[in-house]
This record gives C-alpha cells, sequence and structure tokens, in this order.
C-alpha cells in the first residue's frame, strides 16, 4: 500500500507541475470536471434512492443532476459557459465574502474585542477588491483557478508520497 501511495502521489506532482505551467488549459478542463461530478452525485444519488426506497426531493434533484451532467458533456459550448459561470460565481461568492468580512469587522468593534477587528477589516477590504477584480478581468481568474489546481494537485502528491514514505 505505501509504494502504490508514493507511485499515486508522483503521478500526482507531475499532473499539478504541468497545470501550473498550462493554466489556462487546466481551467478549460474544469468544467468537464464538474461535469463529472455532477454526473457521479446523480448516479449516486438514484442508487442511494432505490437502495432506500426514497423518492423524495434528493431523489428528484438527483435526476436532475444526472440529467445535467449528460447535458453539460454532450451539448457542444455548454461546458464552456460553466467554465465562464465558474469564473463569475467565484468572483461574486469573494465579493460577498469579502463585504460580510467588513461588517463583522465592525461588529468586533462595536463589540470590544480588541484589535483584531482591523484585521478583519482589511481582508474584508481585500476580498472586495479581488472581487471586483475578478469580475472586471475574468482572464486573470482563468489563469489563477488553473494555478491553485495545478499548485493543489502537487501538494496532494506530495503529501501521498509522505504518507507511504513515513506512514
Amino acid at each position: 500500500m505505501k509504494v502504490l501511495s508514493v507511485i499515486f502521489g508522483v503521478i500526482m506532482v507531475m499532473f499539478g507541475i504541468g497545470c501550473t505551467f498550462t493554466p489556462l488549459a487546466t481551467f478549460v478542463g474544469l468544467g468537464f470536471y464538474i461535469a463529472f461530478l455532477i454526473l457521479i452525485y446523480g448516479v449516486l444519488g438514484l442508487i442511494n434512492g432505490i437502495a432506500s426506497k426514497s423518492f423524495g426531493i434528493h431523489f428528484v434533484f438527483s435526476i436532475i443532476s444526472l440529467i445535467l451532467g449528460i447535458i453539460i458533456l454532450s451539448v457542444p459550448g455548454v461546458m464552456a459557459a460553466v467554465d465562464g459561470m465558474l469564473v463569475y460565481l467565484a468572483a461574486f461568492w469573494f465579493l460577498l465574502q469579502g463585504i460580510m468580512t467588513v461588517y463583522l469587522a465592525f461588529a468586533a468593534k462595536k463589540a470590544g474585542e480588541g484589535a483584531g477587528w482591523i484585521f478583519l477589516l482589511i481582508f474584508g477590504i481585500l476580498g472586495v477588491i479581488l472581487g471586483i477584480t475578478m469580475i472586471a478581468n475574468p482572464g486573470i481568474m482563468m489563469i489563477a483557478l488553473g494555478f491553485m489546481v495545478g499548485i493543489e494537485f502537487a501538494v496532494t502528491g506530495f503529501d501521498l508520497i509522505t504518507i507511504g514514505l513515513f506512514a
């Protein structure tokens, strides 16, 4: 098992390095990855619903997920739309997270929780700036997401190698 962990770790590191050198191609591949996750979620939900004889809202959502996954994988152009939505979803998430952090900073200041509210305020403002920048420049976000996926693959690979060698 240790050898297998090291082998998978080396493969993950190689993929991670490859992804960091081709971040735009990696980003384009994220739509494919998301489509497969949605498809697998739908299939597993259907199996679980049939096995447990539970045909409620989770079963219906599993059917919708299965159909959506198939559509994303089979209809030309839909995967590109998923990639585009991913950029704006991440941008709005950073924007909203920044706004909430600014709100929490002022709430912490009002509650008299010391100087920690200043750090919350700084990080909140940075989140708002990042969100606005991502909305204004989605191409930068595409490259950044691809680069981050590559780094995550490499880090996961090093983790697997470490587990295989020292666990």
